[in-house]
């Protein structure tokens, strides 16, 4: 097995039709472990502060070194596992000698493209390559200079999450569980809707009380060149009158330049592959609600949905609710399965059901720890 380290988005791009072709090898591929999902990840957040994860430690904004690690066999590329270096320290109020000394030591973390925008690990593994898995990431602990390590959700179960479950010389600090949830089409629409009345008579209301209040109610379906531009400038629209505009963080892509430079990247080359969807729902001719999903390996993900306020705040009114059903109800029969994303909306509908784990992990032996001030080291050195 060889080993090598990717440092530059230039050199990453360059890689994109290999990437390619091992992600339609791969037995556990998403849109999460994507190159295009990747590399715009990597050139819109991999150097900026807004990109460190949420947590108790504050970003110094100076150091983020985002790599790609490589595994090859024969020649063959079999892994690809996009991470970032990040330093990070400890705020508060200084105390005592140790304390003070040990909240100046920066902290490395290693962590797997994580922030806001997603928390999916992105290590990607050609089928039947687990032991190639667990090799690479033993090997990144080991040249790695790091403190911490957080390589995002993934399911337990898989040959990523037995890669990922306990690298050498590590301890678990943190463990989160989430349930996700996506939605299998079979028969037809209407059969499902009837064999789950109370989904049913919800959807019937949220559309009668819209449609009462606001006027006629229509679904339109962006996809391609140039549509997909007139639909994402349309979701722009409105999220920029949805809740997110008078948020304390300025979340609407309107005001927060980097993620919209971020989605508008996404959508685009998702477009490129025929794979980026845009729906607006609209009432009496005026945009109340969009969705922004992508397409990959059949499952349509519902990625990002925002909705004008003016249209939510009237009664007991639902526009998210039921843009996601009119979606739903479009794409029963031409995909696989969907991900509806939202919890909220995930818990409505009969999901197939499977468990995401992340942990947080810290090294175990001290001199890692003793060598906090020195500069940091990606894993270079092949193995």
């Amino acid at each position: 097995m060889e080993i090598e380290l990717v440092t530059g988005i230039a050199a990453m791009e360059r890689l994109r039709d290999e990437w390619l072709d091992l992600h339609a090898a791969s037995a556990e591929r998403t849109l999460y472990n994507h190159p295009d999902f990747c590399l715009s990840w990597l050139r819109h957040f991999g150097h900026h502060v807004a990109s460190a994860p949420r947590s108790e430690e504050a970003h110094d904004g100076r150091h983020a070194h985002p790599f790609l690690m490589l595994a090859r066999r024969e020649g063959r590329l079999d892994a690809v596992w996009p991470l970032r270096l990040v330093q990070l320290r400890r705020p508060g109020p200084d105390a005592g000698l140790v304390t003070r000394l040990k909240r100046r030591l920066p902290i490395w973390t290693l962590d797997g493209l994580i922030n806001s925008h997603t928390d999916h690990a992105k290590l990607l593994l050609r089928a039947g390559s687990e032991q190639i898995g667990g090799a690479l990431v033993a090997h990144v602990c080991a040249k790695a200079r790091w403190h911490r390590l957080n390589f995002g959700a993934h399911e337990s179960a898989t040959a990523t999450g037995r890669a990922l479950q306990a690298p050498p010389h590590t301890r678990e600090t943190r463990r989160h569980h989430r349930h996700s949830r996506i939605l299998r089409p079979t028969g037809h629409y209407s059969d499902y809707l009837a064999a789950n009345p109370r989904l049913r008579k919800k959807i019937g209301r949220a559309t009668r009380r819209l449609e009462r209040d606001f006027g006629p109610l229509t679904l339109d379906w962006y996809s391609g060149d140039p549509a997909i531009e007139r639909g994402f400038d349309i979701f722009v629209e409105v999220d920029a009158e949805s809740w997110k505009h008078d948020a304390d963080e300025g979340e609407a892509l309107r005001d927060s330049p980097l993620p919209r430079a971020y989605y508008g990247e996404l959508v685009r080359r998702f477009a490129a592959l025929g794979r980026a969807h845009m729906c607006v729902m609209r009432l009496d001719g005026q945009p109340a609600a969009a969705d922004l999903n992508f397409e990959c390996d059949g499952v349509l993900y519902i990625y990002k949905t925002s909705y004008k306020e003016a249209f939510a705040t009237k009664g007991h009114h639902r526009p998210g609710f039921v843009l996601q059903a009119m979606v739903t109800e479009r794409g029963w029969q031409a995909f696989d399965a969907i991900d509806l994303m939202s919890d909220r909306f995930q818990r409505e509908w009969q999901c197939d059901t499977y468990e995401l784990v992340s942990q947080t992990r810290t090294a175990t032996r001290p001199w890692r720890w003793l060598r906090s001030a020195l500069p940091p080291r990606l894993p270079i050195d092949a193995g």
